[in-house]
């Protein structure tokens, strides 16, 4: 399969780059609404104000571009802000120890982003302007000298309701894919790796040996001086340390018969029944005990697999499953490819649980372990895996000191496994973060949209709450009113945002683990908040319509 160069370096980050312009499309969308809503509350307010300025003479126009001045000045001070804090978030993502994004280090606020700012605050301050002027240019504003408070309170009401309704529809779609993300990285950090994470450290020191003697000769040494130390209860080698270290793949043959020889052109001439695929491990040492790597069938390498024995090896159990199924692999024979320019077959005399090679979030692949001084001529070198009863990080320096004893010219590197899978799931936990991040101001605007339409409803219809009270109406049935209010439009923008949460969160499936993006758990749990957040954001204003006097209501009418 051909892949093109752009697409292998940032396509397992595609996705979350469009998860995340999407994101701060949608959070746009939620603050325009709150802007277009406190424009057009503030407009009916000033209504009368403008129409008497009409009256007097004053040219709607000139109204039209002081709305507009208005809506420039609130845009350009949110941006700016926008852009000092947009300064801020990217010094953090930079600074992050495992940032998701590729190239990091370059991303910056420069020229681009400032005017691509400056061209968005235009279009929305044009916008805002426009929507809240349109109201001005004709004869609205006249009317308002003769309606009365009621026609005054209903001249809008529809806008708004829409775009709290929008608000609230937008926020669900966010929240719907926080929850999602939420879900995955819960079910991600249960996944068994299939090793041990605990007390386990890996050390990285590849000496520039050529002969091969030596290396084995040095990585023997290395061993026992660390299995000696204080604390230390196994040490082992690896070509490839589970997720620390990705082990190369390559084919196999299973054969009826040892071999130690194999050409090129009887490999191609195999049956296809015959050949596998899967990951190639060369260990030594106590490789399996130091990661806790279970044995699940036959026995492990030991001293008796010299280098004059023909080849052992030990199988994890979906290759065994995937090359003899139903059948007992052990004694079976196998040729793995020309990995060392060693054709010599192995069998097989044991086998060992799966290990999650690539990642928790990948299926556990099929794994080849051959027995590193049967393999001397491997190209690969040998990361260890240290097992400590206590502390992994107290016999570090100790490590170090052993390794530039033995070698002084080699660079060490140490890092514990519990690291390495945290590490793993850096991108994950990113992502999450950021969309936790928008999902919340989400919800705090459409909470903000949800109570500021409930409050100008009561304040509008005070003398109906009056009247109703002064009737007979219960402070209960006051505030059943004006909660359940708010609560029909929170209900309609959450019945619009399900649907298009449903639509929108398939492009996640990418980026969730374990969960599926119809997730009624996650969902459940997302209109189950955003309808606690409705009630509250309502019954502030109720309570405080519950506490007015009938009588003032009345007299100030």
């Amino acid at each position: 399969m051909l892949v093109g160069l752009r697409d292998q370096m940032v396509g397992d980050v595609r996705p979350r780059l469009f998860m995340l312009l999407g994101a701060s499309a949608f959070l746009l969308l939620i603050g325009l609404a709150n802007a277009l809503n406190l424009m057009t509350t503030r407009l009916v307010v000033r209504r009368s104000e403008l129409a008497v300025r009409v009256a007097l003479g004053a040219a709607p126009a000139r109204l039209v571009r002081q709305v507009l001045v208005e809506s420039s000045v609130l845009v350009g001070l949110a941006a700016f802000v926008g852009v000092w804090l947009a300064v801020v978030a990217v010094r953090l993502v930079v600074l992050a120890p495992a940032s998701a994004l590729p190239r990091a280090g370059e991303i910056m606020v420069d020229w681009q982003v400032l005017a691509f700012t400056a061209a968005v605050a235009a279009l929305l301050s044009l916008a805002l302007g426009g929507m809240a002027a349109s109201r001005i240019a004709g004869h609205e504003v006249r009317e308002a000298l003769t309606a009365n408070s009621r026609t005054v309170a209903a001249s809008g009401a529809a806008l708004r309701r829409a775009t709290v309704v929008a608000q609230v529809s937008l926020t669900v779609v966010l929240l719907s894919g926080a929850a999602l993300l939420g879900r995955s990285f819960l079910k991600l950090l249960r996944v068994d790796p299939g090793f041990s994470t605990d007390h386990v450290i890996v050390i990285d020191a590849t000496p520039s040996i050529a002969d091969q003697q030596q290396r084995l000769d040095y990585y023997n040494t290395l061993i026992d001086r660390v299995r000696a130390l204080p604390g230390v209860s196994a040490v082992g080698g690896g070509t490839g340390v589970p997720i620390a270290n990705s082990p190369p793949d390559g084919g196999y043959l299973m054969l009826d018969a040892p071999t130690d020889s194999m050409t090129f052109d009887a490999w191609l001439t195999f049956p296809a029944s015959r050949k596998g695929h899967a990951n190639y491990v060369v260990v030594d040492g106590d490789y399996f005990k130091a990661l806790g790597i279970p044995l699940k069938q036959g026995r492990l390498f030991d001293l008796r697999d010299g280098i004059e024995h023909q080849p052992f090896a030990v199988v994890s159990q979906r290759f065994a499953a995937q090359s003899w199924p139903g059948e007992n692999p052990i004694g079976k024979i196998v040729a793995f490819g020309n990995m060392d320019t060693d054709w010599r077959s192995f069998t097989v005399i044991g086998v060992v649980g799966d290990v999650h090679d690539d990642g928790l979030a990948a299926a556990p692949p099929p794994t080849f372990y051959a027995y590193y001084p049967q393999r001397l001529r491997t190209y690969w070198p040998l990361s260890l895996a240290v097992r400590t009863r206590g502390d992994p990080s107290s016999v570090i320096a100790s490590i170090r000191r052993i390794v530039h004893e033995v070698r002084p010219d080699v660079a060490v590197r140490a890092r514990t496994i519990d690291r390495v899978v945290a590490t793993s799931v850096a991108d994950q936990r990113f992502t999450l973060f950021i969309i936790v991040a928008f999902a919340g101001a989400a919800l705090v605007l459409a909470t903000l949209g949800v109570y500021g339409i409930v409050s100008y409803l009561v304040t509008q219809r005070t003398r109906e709450i009056g009247v109703r009270v002064a009737l007979g109406a219960q402070r209960s049935d006051v505030l059943g009113l004006v909660v359940g209010e708010g609560l029909r439009l929170s209900l309609a923008g959450i019945a619009i945002g399900v649907v298009l949460s449903l639509l929108l969160t398939r492009v996640m499936s990418a980026l969730v683990f374990g969960v599926s993006t119809t997730d009624p758990i996650a969902f459940g749990a997302v209109i189950g908040l955003l309808l606690v957040v409705a009630v509250v954001a309502a019954y502030v204003p109720g309570r405080r319509a519950t506490r007015l006097d009938p009588l003032e209501v009345l007299r100030s009418s």
